[in-house]
């Protein structure tokens, strides 16, 4: 009897054990995502599961405000063209598609359309011209105004950082980055020879492919619109006053590249032969002030110096035979300059023996001929005052061969 007592007790503790572990099967499926419908996968409350109603509120207010998100940027990504915001029909008469999709800034101007019966643009034009100019730039840093943020975040770095910051905003838009510009000139006429050095090297680059066009640059006041002024538009007005203050700084640059010439430095000095050389070779701008400043070179007292100058106007002419008269025209200038040193007359005629004539430059050969026998005439009258020195024998002998 006990015995038959204690056997119902140990299989009841079984199969209290059994159910209690199938129950704890049954849970543990019923968690999983076996045998449970698509739509009990979406809604779990559907499938009898316990949900904290907290929990799953703030789940689906979640995933709406998501979708909302983005929804709104896929329609903002639709309507907005990268970088440019919509402009109003009087902001287009100032800043206008096409100042961007042509090229450069010359080849983007508008065409301005000269007759003999027109009038020559007056000062208050230029000034109203200026305002024109200032308001486009306005215009212009609304629409383009991420990458005004990432060209001033590169303007608190280095002198290098703020040098390369300033040329890509004046790459950008040279009509609407004026100020740019002259904040660049600035930096080329600093003491520190570093600064003055790395500004002349991108003020430079600028004018050879972005700023100057193969024709001189013109002044505003040397314009002339009908007399009515129809026809002119403010995109007219403010390219010609952009033009007009481009002349300007350029000519303050090649004013600097002159005084550079002038250094105490011989590195600097063959710098600004380069200078003078490469924008000389390639532009029509400044010619004659440029041109001086390398002929000049040939009476420098550092013999690199003076060969680099002869090695400059020897390419010239290479480049440029047409500009052979023009060339010895300021060196037999230079030969016959009061006061002129023995030694620059003997680098002047040595440039002179070199330069190659064809039939077509008779004249030319012709003049040169005289300005060696006028030389010669003028050293022999005065060789009592000469005083003998290396050159002398040199520059005769040059003159001779």
């Amino acid at each position: 009897m006990e015995k038959s007592l204690g056997a119902r007790r140990s299989s009841g503790r079984r199969t209290t054990r059994k159910t209690r572990k199938s129950s704890d099967e049954q849970r543990a499926s019923a968690g999983t995502n076996v045998d449970r419908s698509p739509e009990e996968l979406e809604h779990p409350e559907i499938s009898g599961e316990f949900i904290d109603p907290d929990e799953f509120f703030s789940k689906e207010k979640k995933n709406g405000r998501n979708e909302r998100r983005h929804k709104g940027k896929q329609k903002k990504s639709q309507n907005k063209k990268p970088g440019v915001l919509k402009a109003n029909e009087e902001d287009r008469k100032l800043v206008a598609d096409e100042d961007f999709v042509q090229g450069r800034w010359f080849e983007c101007m508008p065409e301005w359309i000269e007759s003999e019966e027109g009038t020559l643009m007056a000062e208050e034009e230029e000034e109203s011209a200026k305002l024109l100019l200032r308001k486009a730039r306005e215009v212009y840093d609304k629409r383009f105004s991420e990458q005004a943020l990432r060209n001033a975040s590169f303007a608190h770095g280095t002198i290098q950082d703020q040098i390369s910051a300033l040329t890509l905003s004046i790459q950008e838009s040279p009509v609407h980055h004026l100020d740019e510009l002259l904040k660049l000139l600035n930096y080329c006429s600093k003491k520190s020879a570093r600064v003055k050095h790395l500004s002349v090297l991108a003020f430079q680059d600028l004018l050879l492919n972005d700023l100057l066009p193969d024709k001189p640059l013109r002044s505003f006041q040397s314009r002339t619109g009908p007399r009515t002024r129809e026809g002119l538009s403010k995109r007219h007005m403010l390219y010609a006053y952009f033009e007009s203050e481009l002349k300007k700084a350029v000519s303050k640059f090649f004013e600097i590249v002159r005084l550079e010439s002038l250094e105490g430095v011989a590195h600097m000095r063959t710098s600004a032969i380069s200078t003078a050389y490469n924008v000389l070779v390639d532009k029509p701008e400044g010619e004659r002030l440029l041109l001086g400043i390398v002929v000049n070179k040939l009476g420098d007292p550092e013999r690199k110096v003076a060969t680099k100058a002869i090695y400059s106007l020897q390419k010239l002419l290479e480049k440029h035979p047409a500009m052979k008269s023009i060339v010895l025209a300021q060196v037999e200038e230079l030969v016959f300059r009061k006061n002129v040193k023995r030694r620059t007359q003997y680098y002047a005629i040595t440039f002179m023996n070199q330069v190659q004539f064809s039939e077509r430059d008779i004249a030319l050969s012709r003049s040169m001929i005289n300005t060696y026998l006028t030389l010669f005439n003028k050293l022999t009258l005065d060789a009592d005052e000469i005083d003998l020195d290396v050159y002398e024998g040199r520059l005769v002998a040059s003159i001779l061969v």
